[in-house]
């Protein structure tokens, strides 16, 4: 059972890197290499709060900011990286982490970003909700960590159950998705 949630949280790190990486070619995260000229806000046209940078990061055609630019989301793909090393630090099979390992420290990191991001003003309901819960489960994983060491007692579903990376996703989807019908 243990070895199949950590190949799922494994494999939901990569669908989640793999969907951050699809959202850039199709214009979601504005890292597509290439140059396009969008439309940004006109003088007066209302931003809203989430699209941090104001009116140069809202494409006013799309009625959308770019994922890299709402509030909650800049360190996504950061906090999928230490996920990832976090899994590696316990291969399927493993009994645990062992004494000198990098957990806390990552563990760390990981809460940092997120504190980092619910700080942040007007981010979206939804990203902020799977923030917090993150941030929940990150202190109860950090404690069970530093008072047993012991990995078989950590929620290894943590990445699947609420992740900010997919609110991110989903939360540009829907706008994406709204401004096309418009």
């Amino acid at each position: 059972m243990m070895q199949r949630n950590k190949l799922g949280l494994i494999v939901t790190g990569v669908a989640v890197v793999a969907a951050i990486g699809v959202g850039a070619a199709v214009g979601l995260s504005g890292d597509s290499g290439e140059q396009e000229k969008k439309p940004t806000a006109k003088q007066g046209e209302r931003v809203p709060g989430f699209c941090t940078g104001g009116a140069k990061n809202w494409d006013a055609r799309a009625g959308m900011c770019n994922i890299a630019h709402v509030a909650g989301c800049q360190n996504q793909k950061q906090m999928m990286d230490i996920n990832n090393k976090l899994a590696k630090e316990n291969p399927i099979g493993s009994s645990g982490y062992d004494s000198d390992t990098p957990v806390i420290p990552l563990l760390q990191q990981l809460t940092t970003l997120t504190e980092r991001a619910l700080n942040q003003p007007h981010v979206p309901a939804s990203v902020k909700t799977a923030l917090q819960k993150q941030a929940a489960d990150l202190k109860k994983e950090t404690d069970l960590y530093k008072t047993d060491g012991d990995w078989s007692k950590v929620d290894l579903q943590r990445g699947l159950k609420h992740s900010p990376s997919m609110a991110c996703i989903d939360f540009v989807a829907d706008l994406a998705k709204r401004g096309s019908s418009s």
